[in-house]
């Protein structure tokens, strides 16, 4: 056999800058020289032969596996792991992905014929999709007695039901069904992206004092979307927040966002502020009574040391667009388009994040559906409550498709 010079190690090796491999012209050179070296330089390697098509054959094969080395390594990067890989490295740090939860629905049902005593009820809404209750312990229902019932959607993710959708019972009960309020609305399973994010943040967590670990450590709980803290470490005069909450020397002020379909106790947040928290270092109340949470922690001394937070409720603020429609403009579903492109947008911002005209001005363009990659419209104006601007009351957006409004000049 003749003496074989090839440098196999440049196919796969590592170096000071992580795993390097050969791509597929490299892989099929090698080869193809190797080839060259038993069978003779003047062999016909093209294509079109036999030869040509085993190199070509071998080189995809080997291409295949050093690509699939290379994935395996890189997924060993939290920052750029995907899927299955990004949880097993997550758990590492005692963070698990949030599953998706399922929407509910406050409805109120009346039997029109006698007394019934159930321990579960189907109900069916507009879409025929089902809603499920359940007890542990039989319920009676009272002929003519309007009762109110909390019932899950059988389909996990955001399934919307706006006030009026859920209609009747799914089989053929003597029930009226009636929905006054809107569905809280359930989430898909937490993307990639938001998962490393909280991955990043908990590492912050292993501090026993500082807010960052505090944070962190919220944000750990299922349930919990958001959080924001502010501390008043050197001012005497007070900190005043965009609430108008002042907060005193040497007090903290905790604004927390819930996830409104999951339960999560006042113990379970209060235990955790106050087991992050410095001593010494008091929990200011928020100006914003209807937000105001406390939990009365019991210390091992039998002490009870009260714990304060604000559990914001959301805020919608109106938004105005103007917009000029021009060729292949889809008047029915174009604006409702761009309007799930901008309550996606606010929906997602973090707390206390301030709504700027120009921003939802550019979201209104990237949200055009085009026609062949051109334009279907000019976007105007966009304002918010008739403003250029507004300032968000350390507080979180849910808006929906009545908060926003289209206005199109060519109407």
């Amino acid at each position: 056999m003749l003496y074989d010079n090839t440098d196999y190690s440049n196919l796969i090796k590592f170096t000071k800058d992580g795993l390097q491999t050969a791509n597929y012209t490299e892989i099929r050179s090698i080869i193809t020289n190797r080839y060259k070296q038993i069978y003779g330089y003047d062999i016909d390697l093209s294509t079109g032969t036999a030869d040509g098509q085993f190199i070509e054959m071998l080189s995809l094969m080997m291409n295949n596996i050093l690509l699939i080395t290379k994935q395996m390594y890189t997924n060993l990067d939290a920052n750029l792991a995907q899927g299955k890989m990004l949880d097993i490295i997550s758990s590492l740090t005692n963070v698990q992905r949030r599953q998706a939860t399922y929407s509910r629905a406050s409805i109120t049902v009346t039997s029109i014929s006698g007394d019934m005593t159930l321990t579960e009820l189907d109900v069916i809404d507009k879409n025929g999709t089902i809603w499920s209750w359940s007890s542990d312990t039989p319920v009676t229902f009272e002929e003519d007695v309007a009762q109110q019932i909390t019932v899950q959607c059988s389909e996990v993710g955001p399934i919307k039901a706006p006030a009026g959708w859920i209609v009747s019972t799914a089989l053929n009960l003597a029930m009226t069904v009636q929905q006054s309020s809107d569905a809280i609305v359930g989430q898909d399973i937490e993307t990639d992206e938001h998962l490393r994010a909280r991955r990043n943040n908990s590492l912050a967590s292993s501090g026993l004092t500082t807010l960052e670990a505090m944070k962190a450590s919220l944000l750990n709980i299922n349930g919990i979307e958001d959080v924001l803290i502010y501390n008043n470490s050197d001012n005497a005069d007070g900190l005043t927040t965009k609430d108008s909450t002042e907060i005193p020397l040497h007090q903290i002020y905790v604004c927390i966002r819930k996830n409104s379909s999951i339960d999560v106790s006042d113990a379970t947040i209060g235990s955790m502020i106050y087991e992050k928290i410095t001593p010494g270092i008091r929990t200011c109340p928020s100006e914003v009574t209807a937000d105001n949470k406390f939990y009365n922690y019991i210390t091992g001394s039998n002490v009870q040391q009260t714990v304060r937070w604000r559990q914001c409720t959301p805020v919608h603020p109106g938004i105005a667009i103007s917009i000029t429609s021009i060729d292949h403009y889809d008047s029915t579903n174009t604006p409702n388009v761009i309007k799930e492109a901008l309550i996606k947008y606010c929906n997602a911002l973090p707390l206390s994040t301030n709504l700027i005209s120009q921003d939802l001005f550019m979201k209104t363009i990237y949200a055009d559906p085009k026609f062949k990659g051109q334009p279907t419209y000019i976007v105007n104006s966009v304002t918010v409550n008739a403003s250029t601007n507004y300032t968000n009351p350390d507080t979180y957006y849910d808006f929906s498709n009545a908060d926003i409004t289209i206005t199109n000049t060519n109407d």
